[in-house]
């Protein structure tokens, strides 16, 4: 099984993603990835990178597993933790180590 790594959802920066959450499902969007630099390349280990989500404030999600859907690669399931709400949006973060 291939990991996946931040070029899996370059495509996803700007769209909206459907969310199979209960009681309802959601709706957010993927803002932008952060690639985290790691000093050492090792082969068979993917470089470290952090998605992060945004929503409106009726979109609340725990933490928790997901299947994230955009119609583009996916659907995949990604565990996100919920950040500091800022103004009128909800952000969440997925990281891949």
């Amino acid at each position: 099984m291939r990991l996946l790594d931040a070029s899996d959802f370059e495509a996803w920066v700007g769209k909206r993603v459907q969310v199979t959450a209960v009681p309802k499902n959601a709706s957010v969007v993927l803002d932008h990835i952060e690639k985290n630099a790691h000093p050492i390349a090792i082969d068979g280990f993917r470089q470290p990178f952090t998605l992060i989500f945004s929503s409106t404030l009726d979109q609340n999600m725990i933490d928790g597993s997901y299947e994230f859907d955009c119609g583009i690669g996916g659907p995949h399931v990604i565990f996100i933790s919920q950040l500091q709400q800022i103004g009128n949006s909800r952000w969440y973060q997925a990281i891949f180590n």
